[in-house]
């Protein structure tokens, strides 16, 4: 009974020497007698590198923010998680908004640690502005583990810069007599804008903030999250008309030297077949008629 005792506190001694190599299954013989457990060593993340671009890695929260004038495609950012057995969960915030990586979790086995690695690949906007990068990665056991591993975390503010207006909207689909029909942008700028107004392609109208026409179109404009510099500019159709499919609207933003950009928006006109037409094809498609028929 002793021997079997001795044998117990000396695998209770090489379980708290243990690392990543004593993982397995564990006999206990004494004469007759036996036992065993079965022992999964985990060891928490030591530290997390979080990278975007070519820029030298971030670990722990940084407090200076990542500084970037706006480009058209996508940024690299890599996270990686050192000193992990087994290997690391990781994922990766803007702000509260999960992003997903370009592929499956890369992981190597160095001695008795992993490292392991995740890249995405994400446009960063004005908007971005003020949000957080944030790489978090921790061990995952079974919910039931008495003891949960402990989670690490790094992180990069943004701040990305536009030097003209960033303007983005989106195409509407809409059917005759739809009520009720928004068209937005999201204009973002580092400088101040004068104005911001639609002008109605149908009869070259401009429409203002406040002001409504007598088809009650309207124009609101709104900070996109308390950011005054970037804004969603909404001009919302009371009923469709005609009129509306077979025009282009422009929203125009005036920057305070007087500059003035303008960014397209046209409404696609959905039948009940499921056609969708739009001003471009509508044209082209009374062209080639006026042709066969001339």
């Amino acid at each position: 009974m002793k021997s079997f005792i001795g044998l117990f506190l000396a695998l209770a001694a090489l379980i708290d020497l243990a690392n990543s190599m004593s993982t397995g299954e564990y006999i206990c013989r004494a004469g007759e007698a036996e036992g065993s457990v079965e022992v999964t060593v985990v060891k928490d993340v030591n530290h997390v590198e979080l990278r975007i671009g070519d820029n030298p890695p971030v670990i722990g929260e940084e407090i200076n923010p990542y500084e970037a004038e706006f480009i058209k495609h996508k940024t690299n950012i890599e996270c990686t998680a050192f000193g992990s057995f087994p290997a690391a969960h990781i994922e990766l915030y803007l702000g509260t908004d999960k992003i997903e990586p370009e592929s499956n979790l890369n992981t190597k086995l160095i001695g008795t640690e992993y490292k392991s690695a995740i890249v995405a690949r994400k446009t960063l906007y004005p908007k971005h502005s003020g949000k957080k990068l944030r790489c978090v990665a921790s061990v995952h056991l079974p919910p039931e583990t008495p003891l949960q591993p402990v989670e690490k975390e790094s992180s990069i503010p943004l701040h990305i810069i536009t030097l003209v207006p960033l303007i983005t909207c989106k195409n509407k689909t809409a059917s005759m007599k739809d009520k009720y029909v928004n068209l937005e942008c999201d204009v973002s700028a580092e400088k101040p804008m004068r104005s911001l107004f639609w002008k109605l392609g149908y009869n070259n109208q401009y429409i203002y903030p406040g002001n409504k026409t007598a088809d009650f179109d309207e124009v609101t404009v709104e900070e996109i999250e308390g950011n005054d510099k970037n804004k969603r500019v909404t001009l919302s159709i009371y009923k469709m008309k005609k009129e509306h499919f077979n025009s282009i609207f422009y929203l125009i933003v005036e920057d305070n030297s007087g500059e003035i950009y303008q960014e397209p928006v046209y409404i696609s006109q959905y039948y009940s077949s499921g056609l969708i037409l739009r001003p471009c094809l509508l044209t082209l498609l009374i062209l080639v008629f006026t042709q066969l028929f001339h």
